[in-house]
């Protein structure tokens, strides 16, 4: 709908837009394309001076991630997280769901039997139960994606070590071999999120993974852009109620859910864009002119205008972004949050002179 607000920023900027669109999309919309036309879109990106207008597609690369196929054989959960506890409320109910569906050895009456089973056994030994359970009767026996893995914070493994020996094609079982695994954002964080999850990255899950991408069957993976694992970047939530959410994406992997780019113009750090996207701005912009629906995906991100900031101006949002992100890391005052996230709303417009 046309609205005095909307009908300023198609003044200022449908016709640009329009132009840049017609003159990058072709060489932005795909990873591979990205790729392909990299070395035009670095000359590009050097020519871009503050005050200058951009495409998000042209300064930046990513794409969605892995897809496991079986999450329940890959992923885990840190014990320390508040889904940990979901974890060990559901595994008595879902293990004694299929003790009464199939016929197993288990002697399992009821959930407080089943309850007291699962504390008398390790976390490693509830696993090989889980797996064993599943190879048996089925991948989805206890509830499609169903994760039943906990695991202790010091079981991950420190990815800044890791070799790219070892990112591409899995960690030797000896070694710590869980690395972290964005996985999407039910909660929709924004600013900051560490991931309670990880996925077991080593040599023979990798080598499976790799071999099997793309094949037809149960609990097949996909893997995609593997060439984006292991590196710091900004992600968002991809289903949204007109406010964007976005934040910063640590060192890992990350799933088809947790949509991720990866800064290429060095002047720009990836906190910056999320800033933008996390503003009002930005999100009544992509309501109103790429996509109204609930869901913000890759190729609508690829598509938002992008002004390159003075140096004062990128130290203020620097600024605030950091304050946002202790304010996330000590999970303290929401009011401080709010605060801040009105400051920056006002530094976006200025921006953009709207």
């Amino acid at each position: 709908p046309i609205s005095e607000y909307n009908m300023k920023i198609h003044s200022l900027y449908g016709k640009k837009v329009k132009e840049l669109y017609e003159q990058w999309w072709d060489k932005i919309s795909t990873s591979k394309n990205i790729t392909k036309y990299s070395q035009e879109l670095e000359s590009y990106r050097k020519s871009l001076k503050p005050g200058d207008i951009t495409l998000l597609g042209c300064l930046t690369e990513g794409g969605v991630g892995l897809q496991t196929g079986n999450n329940g054989k890959y992923i885990a959960v840190r014990k320390s997280t508040k889904w940990a506890r979901n974890i060990l409320e559901s595994r008595p109910k879902k293990l004694l769901e299929v003790v009464k569906r199939y016929k197993t050895d288990l002697k399992i009456t009821n959930e407080e039997v089943a309850k007291t089973y699962l504390a008398t056994l390790s976390e490693i030994e509830i696993t090989t139960l889980f797996d064993g359970l599943k190879e048996k009767f089925g991948r989805d026996i206890f509830g499609q994606g169903y994760i039943y893995r906990l695991i202790e914070d010091d079981e991950v493994a420190d990815v800044e070590t890791l070799t790219q020996e070892e990112k591409d094609n899995g960690i030797d079982p000896s070694k710590k071999f869980y690395v972290p695994y964005d996985k999407g954002d039910k909660d929709g964080n924004r600013w900051y999120l560490e991931t309670p999850f990880a996925i077991a990255w080593n040599k023979e899950n990798v080598g499976f993974l790799k071999s099997n991408s793309g094949k037809k069957g149960e609990g097949m993976p996909v893997v995609r852009n593997p060439q984006y694992y292991f590196r710091e970047g900004f992600c968002w939530t991809d289903v949204n109620s007109t406010y964007l959410k976005s934040r910063l994406k640590k060192n890992g992997v990350f799933d088809v859910l947790s949509m991720s780019l990866f800064t290429l113009l060095p002047s720009l750090p990836d906190w910056y864009y999320v800033c933008l996207i996390n503003s009002r701005l930005i999100s009544l912009y992509v309501d109103n002119f790429i996509n109204n629906t609930s869901h913000f995906q890759i190729n609508d991100a690829r598509q938002l205008p992008i002004i390159i900031p003075d140096k004062i101006t990128l130290e203020k949002f620097e600024k605030f972004f950091k304050q946002a992100v202790q304010i996330k890391k000590e999970q303290s005052n929401e009011i401080a949050l709010d605060n801040i996230q009105q400051e920056i709303d006002v530094l976006v417009n200025e921006l953009y002179t709207i």
